[in-house]
């Protein structure tokens, strides 16, 4: 997998798309259907696409890691994936590693050599007691944003300038215990310093997996703010993951985050504006 589309983000113009009825375009999903372009001259209405990136732990993987956003909070990055993690693990961090399934399976193909398979599922795994897991999404491609932020250090430049849609997704793999974590329900995202309230399923294709939703829309708060990356000067936002229902064990099922999908807003078409927005 090449999880690395950090291409210059110009909007593609695509034309209309073609979904069943009980699909509204106009719900969230501009990240699948694009949105439609204000021309009064084009006959039928064309329809843009803006930039979208994401990243991913499974393998393989081209370039583009998920792992490579990770600030803090983690730990399992120097292990293999086949070597088995008790739960005082999990008190340290959320832990890179396999689901027990995907595990099982792959012990057993071990014995074959693997018939060829070159695929792994991992995730990071983490439970109340993990702590938060700190990550770094890079806003690309917009120039405009990274020279204003570098020019006035003062300014506070709100993240929905740049960030359009965040998409988080757990690994897909079968529950059985029934008690597993919802990423909607059991986990907080803190979104550039502001505890994002809103975390909803998306109901597409591909985005289930044994009838359990497994991709969710987090929303980017209205206050929520881009910052800078070390030394690197690299513009992007702040994400903290964490588990907050006590409950949510590793016997009875941890959280899991696998993907991370974002569209983003070219400078051309943010807001309908070419002012940034900031906060002082």
């Amino acid at each position: 997998m090449d999880a690395n589309v950090d291409k210059d983000p110009y909007n593609l113009v695509m034309p209309p798309p073609i979904y069943s009825k009980n699909v509204n375009p106009s719900e969230l999903l501009s990240l699948f259907f694009g949105t439609e372009m204000s021309s009064h001259n084009a006959t039928p209405m064309s329809w843009e696409m803006g930039p979208v990136y994401c990243r991913t732990t499974y393998d393989p993987i081209l370039n583009g890691k998920l792992q490579d956003m990770v600030r803090s909070g983690s730990l399992g990055e120097d292990l293999d994936v086949m070597l088995p993690r008790g739960a005082k693990f999990y008190k340290h961090g959320w832990v890179l590693d396999l689901g027990k399934s995907e595990k099982l399976a792959k012990k057993m193909l071990q014995r074959y050599g693997g018939l060829g398979y070159i695929d792994s599922k991992q995730a990071y795994y983490g439970i109340y007691g993990s702590g938060s897991l700190e990550l770094f999404i890079p806003c690309l491609g917009r120039d405009d944003i990274s020279q204003s932020m570098e020019n006035e250090d003062m300014v506070k430049h709100r993240a929905r300038d740049c960030f359009k849609h965040l998409v988080v997704c757990e690994v897909n793999e079968k529950h059985i215990t029934g008690h597993e974590c919802r990423l909607d329900k059991d986990v907080s995202f803190r979104v550039g310093g502001v505890l994002s309230e809103i975390t909803k399923p998306i109901n597409m294709t591909g985005t289930s997996y044994w009838g359990r939703n497994i991709c969710f829309d987090v929303d980017v708060p209205s206050k929520s703010i881009l910052s800078n990356l070390g030394k690197s000067k690299e513009t992007g936002i702040m994400i903290e993951v964490s588990v907050e229902t006590a409950s949510v064990m590793v016997n009875t099922g941890p959280c899991s985050l696998s993907h991370i999908i974002w569209q983003q807003l070219s400078s051309a078409k943010m807001n309908g504006s070419p002012n940034l927005s900031t906060l002082k």
